[in-house]
């Protein structure tokens, strides 16, 4: 008979592989979840790893017996509500916090009559069909005529244009000024606007106002640079302003667009207040985007300084000319330290590629730029160097490319056999969509927070209809990208730390500190190597052995494709649990020895009474037979010999022997895996089970005790 339930251990590894969530409708999943197979069991499904998912009850009696594609197409359709009085196209289904965010903007901007409203949401959450879906309410309720989206690159032109076409809008999406009438809005650059500010205020002064003007990714309008004033200066007049950002702050410190953005004094400081703020951390809850684990490498460097040898780990650099000295031999493409990462980085993306459903997924290399030429000549070393260690041409964009927007779009659709990698500088840290990218290393000098994040943020669009979607992106241990990794889902404000000289700030992250420059002596990268050193997810920090440990038993158990980190927290769980059960043991020993010395052979004896009574006791619980045996039917007491039976089975393929051959260590093993088996069914049931453990010694005769073995 084939096996078809999942044990304890598997329950474990699955609730931790999907973070806790339900595989089907993405709730938290609370004691009691349940597994399922994708393919049926009745239909040929296999009871393992690869065929399980945990569903919430509710999921899980939907589906039934059909498989997932069959209950996706009979799921049913979302209970629709009018936004505003306006009844929204039929084929958008609105999220949670986008129907929050709506009915908050409906309060300020159409009920209050506010012109401004800010919202603050992570890439991938959804923020582009929320600046769609408002103005199309907007136009639905005869508010605006106009409809102008500003976006800081023209990259992200002809993007927004086709998503705006979706809900009926043809929006100008060219150079130039749009002098056509068949057109209900426009999308410009930021540096467009600045160089025709005047046309754009005489188009909004033309339709009396009643334009809705979008600003994309708002952090780039500072309130003392030119696209800022010159964005200020054409928009006055507009009724609608709404601003969108993932990053509501700017690396100089300053405010952004003036007044038009709210803050608050919070601490004697300036903090940027959302109107509606939709976190990375929500997102992640909500399963909207991906989680992120940041793989951290100690780079151990050698460089010259003039006729001076140093060596040094950049942990161990204290002052930050030292900090960027390693850096810039640790990404030398000559050294160790890059070759490695790229290395566990492409062997990673196979793993998902070839472990999971995600066939096509893909790499990006964020490279640091020279001064020279902007970085382009190390970026194609880059490639060069990956082309030679992973037999994969990449695709490497710079700002030099005429031609960069269509190989970045060419390579988001690329297939199973298209390039893996690509190879960036700051072409596509921002506003870019490549959803098939799940991992990324970070191979640059640029440490400001905002540029961390932005790049955070191509790796973490979900694809619909694929599990266990967590990204990687690999850093070098270094204390500022560190503690950007662990503060990644807390809240992110805009704080202005002088509330009297706000305008003043400098960039705290650009690697100098004003007092500390970089000597002119010739510098000289040497070599370098790179050693994992941790694992930070959500917050924490994993260490490296019991990391190293995770990924040779992850191997050793073929369960490729399965994040480490999760299994590290499993391991750890289990290890606690085998300590707590040692001083059950003990305590047990104690109990039973009754303060009377004995020797060997009768404490195993003894040890065997108590792995005996404990597998009569698995026996019962996996049967789900009631305690009083009294109330046991005759086939209960024959699925019961039979249960004890396999379980004695798969006790002596486990450790290899059975109860005569064992001896006091093996039994002592025998009875904590038995007792971790006991526990698994207890824990996500109830706590009424917890009875003492000769309590049922008394239910069962002692000439029973022995019977079922093999």
């Amino acid at each position: 008979m084939t096996k078809r339930g999942f044990n304890g251990r598997e329950r474990r590894i699955l609730y931790d592989a999907y973070f806790g969530k339900c595989a089907l409708c993405g709730c938290e999943l609370e004691v009691g979840f349940h597994i399922d197979h994708i393919i049926p069991y009745s239909k040929g499904g296999k009871t393992d790893l690869s065929n399980a998912q945990p569903l919430c009850p509710s999921c899980n009696q939907k589906k039934s017996n059909k498989t997932e594609g069959q209950f996706m197409t009979k799921k049913e359709e979302f209970i629709r509500r009018a936004w505003c009085g306006v009844e929204l196209p039929k084929w958008f289904q609105p999220r949670h916090w986008q129907n929050e965010a709506i009915n908050a903007y409906q309060q300020k901007c159409i009920l209050e009559g506010n012109s401004n409203f800010l919202l603050e949401a992570c890439p991938g959450a959804g923020k582009t069909y929320q600046i769609c879906a408002t103005a199309y309410i907007l136009k639905q309720l005869g508010l605006i005529e106009w409809f102008i989206i500003c976006v800081p690159g023209d990259h992200l032109r002809r993007q927004l244009a086709l998503d705006a076409m979706e809900w009926g809008f043809d929006l100008y999406a060219t150079t130039g000024t749009c002098v056509v009438r068949d057109y209900q809005g426009e999308v410009v650059t930021y540096a467009q606007l600045s160089a025709s500010k005047d046309t754009y205020k005489n188009r909004v002064l033309k339709h009396g106002g009643r334009v809705l003007i979008v600003a994309d990714e708002v952090h780039h309008l500072g309130d003392q640079n030119t696209w800022g004033t010159d964005f200020t200066l054409a928009f006055s007049d507009a009724k609608y302003r709404l601003f969108t950002t993932g990053t509501p702050f700017r690396s100089d410190n300053n405010r952004i667009v003036g007044d038009w953005i709210n803050y608050a004094v919070v601490n004697e400081t300036l903090e940027c207040v959302p109107d509606y703020r939709y976190g990375y951390d929500s997102a992640v809850r909500d399963g909207v985007v991906r989680p992120v684990i940041f793989p951290e490498y100690e780079a151990n460097v050698s460089f010259w300084v003039g006729d001076q040898t140093y060596e040094m780990s950049l942990s161990e650099a204290k002052t930050k000319v030292e900090q960027s000295r390693c850096l810039k031999t640790a990404f030398n493409p000559e050294g160790g330290w890059i070759k490695d990462i790229i290395k566990e980085a492409d062997q990673r993306l196979l793993e998902i590629r070839e472990h999971t459903k995600h066939r096509n997924a893909a790499g990006l290399i964020v490279c640091q730029p020279y001064r020279d030429d902007d970085g382009s000549s190390y970026a194609k070393r880059i490639g060069e160097l990956v082309h030679k260690l992973t037999s994969d041409k990449p695709i490497v964009v710079t700002y030099e490319d005429q031609d960069a927007s269509e190989l970045i779009e060419k390579f988001d659709k690329g297939g199973e056999n298209s390039s893996r990698w690509i190879i960036a500088i700051k072409k596509v840290s921002e506003g870019v969509t490549i959803k098939r990218l799940r991992v990324c290393v970070f191979a640059t000098n640029i440490l400001t927070r905002m540029f961390f994040y932005q790049v955070m943020g191509r790796i973490i669009r979900v694809i619909p209809d694929l599990d266990n979607q967590t990204a990687y992106m690999y850093i070098p241990r270094h204390r500022t990208l560190e503690q950007y990794a662990l503060e990644v889902k807390e809240a992110v404000a805009h704080l202005l730390e002088n509330i009297d000289d706000f305008s003043n700030k400098n960039d705290g992250d650009s690697g100098e500190d004003g007092q500390e420059k970089e000597s002119f002596e010739l510098f000289m990268a040497g070599d370098s190597s790179a050693e994992l050193d941790s694992h930070i997810f959500d917050g924490e920090i994993h260490g490296r052995y019991l990391i190293e440990e995770a990924i040779n038993f992850k191997q050793k158990h073929n369960l490729l494709g399965y994040d480490e980190v999760a299994l590290a927290k499993i391991m750890q769980d289990v290890e606690n649990r085998y300590k707590q059960q040692d001083l059950k043991i003990k305590a047990q020993s104690e109990r039973f020895n009754q303060n009377q010395k004995q020797l060997k052979h009768e404490r195993i004896e003894q040890f065997k009474r108590v792995l005996h009574q404990s597998v009569r006791r698995l026996a019962r619980l996996q049967l789900d037979l009631p305690k009083n045996r009294n109330k046991w039917q005759s086939w209960d007491k024959a699925n019961h010999a039979e249960k004890i039976k396999m379980i004695w089975r798969e006790l002596a393929r486990e450790f290899g022997s059975y109860n005569e051959e064992s001896s006091e260590e093996v039994l002592q093993k025998k009875y904590r895996y038995v007792q971790t088996e006991i526990e698994a069914i207890l824990i996500p049931n109830s706590d009424n089970e917890y009875e003492d453990v000769e309590e049922e010694f008394k239910l069962w005769g002692d000439e029973e005790l022995i019977a079922g073995e093999e």
